[in-house]
């Protein structure tokens, strides 16, 4: 338990005062068990990304390093993932590392976009590939990547996909491989919130994967301000951020 905590503290402390302003509390319950945070830089032809989370909660999806804890099962997330979008925030290739486990998944569009070659890398060691077929407007989005839901964020409302129609890659268990299917993206009634104890519009959308549900609260600009995710078990906030009214 001491190696976990003191390996978390340094995860976090490598995140750096750059990428503030993306940074983003975990919590279960009410309760901080983790964080993420990202940056979103602008490139030639589109954008990278990087996210690093970290979280100690109960999980439907994510089952490395998986402890029994009063009953429940409790699981230690520390995870980067980097990727690559075009101009459109479409998503063009990237890959997961688990630092817990020291797997590498990498993730591979052809040049058609209607396939993503799926590879694993476990200590050094290539492991199977195989192809998993695509439909439009896909992205990977693990359960707890702030990055990857403003990613959504921001292609589902500069470049909408016909009939709100997304295809999400979900990254589970390395032997099952990803959960993937189509979502309806929708918007809903404005609500409000403060940052940094001031009071803003927030733009509230949201979408069912599957049985889980998931709630998406952003600014006027549709930067994320809030993610709460019913597959993990927790909501996302930007630290400063304050949801007023629902």
């Amino acid at each position: 338990m001491k190696l976990l905590t003191l390996t978390a503290a340094l995860f976090l402390a490598a995140t750096g005062a750059a990428q503030a302003q993306n940074t983003f509390t975990i919590q279960s319950k009410g309760a901080p068990v983790g964080k993420c945070v990202y940056s979103f830089d602008k490139t030639k032809d589109g954008f990278k990304v990087s996210s690093r989370y970290q979280a100690r909660v109960a999980s439907q999806f994510q089952t490395t390093d998986s402890l029994s804890q009063s009953g429940q099962t409790v699981t230690d997330v520390q995870q980067t993932h980097s990727y690559k979008l075009d101009a459109n925030y479409a998503y063009t290739g990237g890959s997961i590392t688990d630092s817990t486990n020291q797997v590498t998944l990498g993730y591979s569009p052809n040049k058609q976009h209607t396939e993503m070659l799926l590879t694993m890398l476990q200590v050094g060691i290539q492991g199977p590939s195989k192809d998993l077929p695509l439909m439009p407007a896909y992205l990977v989005a693990p359960g707890f990547d702030a990055s990857a839901l403003q990613s959504l964020l921001y292609m589902a409302t500069s470049h909408p996909a016909a009939d709100s129609l997304y295809f999400l890659i979900v990254p589970q268990d390395v032997k099952k491989g990803p959960m993937s299917g189509q979502i309806r993206w929708q918007a809903l009634a404005d609500t409000t919130g403060t940052l940094d104890g001031k009071t803003i519009t927030v733009h509230h959308f949201g979408f069912t994967y599957g049985k889980p549900t998931y709630d998406i609260y952003a600014d006027e600009t549709n930067k994320l301000m809030q993610a709460d995710v019913s597959a993990v078990k927790a909501s996302m906030v930007r630290n400063g951020f304050v949801l007023t009214a629902q």
